[in-house]
């Protein structure tokens, strides 16, 4: 058996030597695919030994490029079959991004699970991290930070299942034949998220849990938007104000002021928000967005420091 780790990344410059120093030697390979970055996010993934292959969108044409919804995807998918026997050799992807990071199972772990359970794949449970106000913010974050982004964002909204991270190379799977873009291929059968009898529809530790740093900063924000330069920028918030870095720090916090923010220590730290997902699922758009408010006025008050964070696989 193989794991091949497939990375697609944009302007993750910032982010990606921490990403694949994190990724050394999780994988037997490494595709990546740089889809168009105005950083130096090809020349890191280029030169980073880590990285088996690497692939940027400027080298293929317009039509090659249609043929999928989303050629970064589809086009390593492809590339894998055309590399590995997998009709002979358990061939299994799990899929990686330039601005996310393994929480509390490897990517053998990840796959050991679903073969266990003879999944084809396996879905994951996506946190998204952001920069405690508590701390400060510098207008000199992007895209050089001057500590570690992972210690420096502390703080997580927890976000809805995202199936799927996982996944076994087979015929019938693909990216060719997808009605919408989806970071998954379409034809997977059976997995740990809502297909079969003993699917519960619940998130459990039994999943795996990934840090996700999407937007790392006002500046970063405000960046993102001007240029355009990932699809995540055209969605933002329309409440908050990308016109400057100034007017998201100022719109931000005001966004999220009515709900609470729970401190990430560690995975004993999911345990209230897996039971609110799980108790209250209709509720979970609102109640899981832990932000500013909350615990930022808790330690102000008490004058106490900010929690250590803890890597289980760094």
């Amino acid at each position: 058996m193989k794991i091949i780790g497939t990375l697609d990344s944009r302007d993750d410059g910032d982010l990606l030597p921490y990403v694949l120093g994190q990724a050394k030697g999780m994988f037997d390979e490494i595709y990546a695919y740089d889809d168009g970055s105005i950083d130096n996010t090809f020349k890191i993934l280029s030169e980073h030994p880590a990285v088996n292959k690497v692939f940027r969108k400027e080298q293929f044409s317009v039509e090659e490029r249609s043929q999928f919804l989303q050629h970064r995807r589809g086009f390593l998918l492809d590339q894998i079959k055309k590399d590995f026997p997998f009709e002979k050799e358990e061939i299994w992807v799990v899929r990686m991004e330039g601005d996310r990071f393994f929480l509390n199972q490897s990517p053998k772990e990840i796959v050991e699970r679903a073969r266990k359970k003879e999944h084809d794949h396996s879905c994951m449970v996506q946190l998204e991290f952001n920069r405690h106000r508590l701390e400060g913010w510098s207008q000199d974050d992007f895209p050089n930070w001057k500590s570690d982004i992972r210690e420096i964002q502390r703080w997580f909204k927890f976000e809805e299942v995202q199936p799927c991270v996982a996944y076994r190379v087979m015929e019938y799977v693909d990216y060719r034949h997808l009605n919408k873009p989806r970071p998954w291929p379409g034809g997977l059968k059976r997995g740990n998220w809502g297909r079969g009898e003993d699917q519960t529809m619940k998130v459990s530790k039994e999943m795996c849990f990934f840090e996700h740093h999407g937007r790392r900063s006002p500046k970063y924000m405000h960046w993102a938007f001007q240029t355009k330069s990932r699809f995540l920028s055209q969605k933002f918030d329309p409440l908050i104000d990308c016109s400057s870095p100034e007017k998201v720090l100022e719109t931000w916090p005001s966004r999220y002021a009515q709900y609470k923010l729970y401190p990430f220590v560690n995975l004993s730290s999911l345990d209230k928000c897996i039971e609110i997902r799980n108790e209250w699922p209709e509720a979970s758009k609102q109640m899981l967005r832990y932000y500013f408010w909350g615990a930022e006025s808790l330690y102000k008050e008490m004058g106490a420091t900010l929690p250590p964070r803890e890597y289980p696989l760094c």
